[in-house]
């Protein structure tokens, strides 16, 4: 029996490269290659296959391979949705003189072979800082519930039909003020003084520059493994972005900014797992380091165990229900996952540790003591 990791890094590869090769069906654990494309947020591109390649189709139950082409019709559904919801605002925008920036998601599916099969979440847009209070009352007419939308330091969630709408104040930020500061400048000249563009539905629509938007996914990618899991969805976006505007990033920039925020070796580690374990040709991966093989294996098993935002791990299937519990079980989580972490990337590891650790701690003493 093909060991199931092998099969779904495979089926992937499969899909985005064209590979001729075909798995032998009948050594091949479907249902459990499913539920963990499933998890990874693959699904809809292992579903592709599996319709293309009769072999595979005929060695999956009829009642299962019936719900896969439901999955397909309802992330095709979705991806509409979404679109049409994101034009609508797009315009809405434009009439308030606002220009708008697409981050990740909707923009990083038109780079896919077929945009369709990215399994899709919800819209996240950037706008600078002078304009978003405006932003945010163009986006509140749209919304069916403008009385209640949810708010953080990054970003404002507005819910338009059942798309959630992340309006960005700030695209992404670090724990760490000389980092987040540094941080801060580069995204200012990547979302406002440069961009690039995507077409979706005949509309032009603003994405951040070809380098900056290298850095930005990476980033994005590289936080959610650094602070709770993520999933193979991810590495894609990453891996289809470089593919496809591999002639427009300039390597130096983007080398400056990696260094700059101490993270060339996560960038190393995880072009490992797009080359050794994804397909991506490793000359299309700037910096790629066959030497960080071995931590990029590890990479590739805690994202496997972990699933797509880390939603496999034990924290979010395990909740306790009294506060002081649900505090030290967080807790425990939180430690034993970020002392794995450290056994790959030590310093980055311990770092955002620390600063969890003593923001969660701050938390605790407010809910007990001034609250109150």
């Amino acid at each position: 029996m093909m060991p199931i990791t092998d099969s779904l890094l495979f089926l992937i590869k499969q899909w985005f490269w064209a590979d001729n090769l075909t798995l032998k069906g009948e050594n091949v654990d479907w249902l459990q290659v499913l539920e963990l494309a499933r998890q990874q947020s693959v699904l809809p591109i292992v579903s592709e296959v599996v319709f293309s390649h009769q072999c595979y189709a005929k060695r999956i139950l009829p009642d299962y391979l019936e719900k896969l082409r439901k999955s397909i019709v309802k992330n095709v559904g979705t991806v509409t949705i979404l679109n049409n919801t994101l034009l609508k605002c797009i315009c809405a925008f434009r009439e308030a003189g606002i220009e708008p920036v697409l981050l990740k998601g909707q923009g990083l599916a038109q780079y896919y072979p077929k945009p369709s099969c990215r399994q899709s979440g919800d819209i996240d847009l950037y706008v600078v800082p002078e304009d978003f209070d405006k932003a945010v009352q163009v986006l509140l007419t749209l919304s069916d519930k403008p009385d209640s939308p949810h708010q953080t330091r990054k970003h404002i969630e507005i819910k338009i039909g059942n798309v959630i709408i992340e309006l960005h104040r700030k695209c992404a930020t670090h724990p760490l003020p000389r980092y987040d500061s540094l941080l801060q400048t580069y995204t200012s000249e990547g979302l406002v003084n440069d961009y690039s563009a995507v077409n979706i539905g005949g509309l032009s629509i603003r994405t951040p520059s070809n380098t900056f938007n290298a850095f930005y996914v990476f980033y994005h990618l590289w936080r959610h493994f650094l602070t709770e899991g993520v999933g193979l969805r991810q590495l894609c976006d990453l891996m289809m972005l470089l593919h496809c505007r591999k002639d427009y990033i300039d390597v130096s920039c983007l080398e400056e900014m990696l260094v700059s925020l101490n993270l060339m070796k996560p960038w190393k580690v995880f072009g490992c797992v797009l080359v050794d374990c994804l397909g991506m040709p490793s000359s299309e991966y700037p910096f790629y380091d066959n030497s960080y093989s071995v931590p990029a294996r590890r990479v590739l098993n805690r994202i496997l165990i972990e699933g797509n935002f880390g939603h496999e791990r034990s924290y979010y299937k395990s909740r306790k229900k009294s506060y002081i519990w649900m505090k030290l079980h967080a807790f425990w989580c939180h430690f034993s996952r970020y002392f794995c972490v450290a056994l790959i990337f030590p310093s980055h590891a311990i770092s955002q540790f620390w600063y969890i650790a003593s923001t969660g701690l701050k938390a605790v003493f407010s809910d007990l003591f001034i609250k109150k």
